[in-house]
């Protein structure tokens, strides 16, 4: 397994627990979901546009850090 791999794994695991723990907060009715996903859609909204301000020098030095466990010259 290659790193990459695990990272992606463990993306699908949070993404998982996440949505299995919204859904029983709103069948609990301990939150409103549509007050949730108003307020998501804002903060997504919110990343859009800070993304979208960024330069290109600003991008290649945030793609610069994450890391890549790849071997050199694989894209």
């Amino acid at each position: 397994m290659t790193r990459l791999y695990i990272l992606e794994q463990k993306i699908k695991t949070l993404e998982i627990i996440v949505e299995t723990l919204v859904e029983e907060l709103i069948d609990e009715e301990l939150i409103d979901q549509d007050k949730f996903d108003k307020k998501l859609i804002e903060r997504i909204n919110e990343l859009s546009k800070e993304v979208k301000g960024l330069s290109e020098e600003d991008i290649d030095s945030e793609i610069a850090l994450f890391p890549f466990f790849g071997k050199k010259g694989e894209a």
